[in-house]
């Protein structure tokens, strides 16, 4: 939208200089440049929306793609440090040292034969 804008403004813009140039009414050639000075400082503010838009939009990527890399790098050293903690046989020790039914019976009782 604000591109469609700027394009409009530009062709208002030119054909006001093109009136200028064709014009010999001195009255009319003055109320075309105070026109054409309008134009050109509403050309400038829509060209600088839309600097301001662009970058704002690049500052954004460029912050969700920071974010991502750093949750991905955290995400990496959890995985890393966790492997780092337990190797295969301490993570086997833990699964095998205790079983289910001795967990059970520490829990609830021992279960009792019908």
């Amino acid at each position: 939208k604000l591109q469609n804008e700027i394009d409009q403004e530009l062709e208002h813009n030119n054909s006001l200089v093109r009136e200028e140039k064709e014009t010999t009414d001195t009255r009319k050639k003055s109320l075309l440049s105070a026109a054409l000075a309008k134009s050109g400082e509403r050309l400038q503010a829509l060209t600088l929306l839309m600097i301001h838009y662009r970058a704002g939009i690049e500052d954004i990527e460029s912050l969700e793609s920071l974010s991502l890399d750093q949750h991905s790098k955290k995400i990496s050293k959890y995985t890393e440090d966790t492997e780092e903690d337990l190797d295969d046989s301490e993570i086997t020790q833990l699964i095998d040292s205790q079983p289910f039914s001795s967990i059970s019976d520490d829990l609830f009782g021992p279960s009792e034969s019908v």
